[in-house]
């Protein structure tokens, strides 16, 4: 098969701490602006 190369981006800001008991890896620490 061939490879997938995409791009693109996700506006939202860093947290200081982990919030929330979903999500995996990086998005504890991740607030999404488009959700608020």
């Amino acid at each position: 098969p061939c490879p997938l190369i995409a791009q693109g981006r996700w506006y939202g800001e860093i947290l200081r701490a982990p919030q929330g008991t979903d999500g995996f890896g990086y998005d504890p620490l991740f607030l999404a602006l488009l959700l608020l």
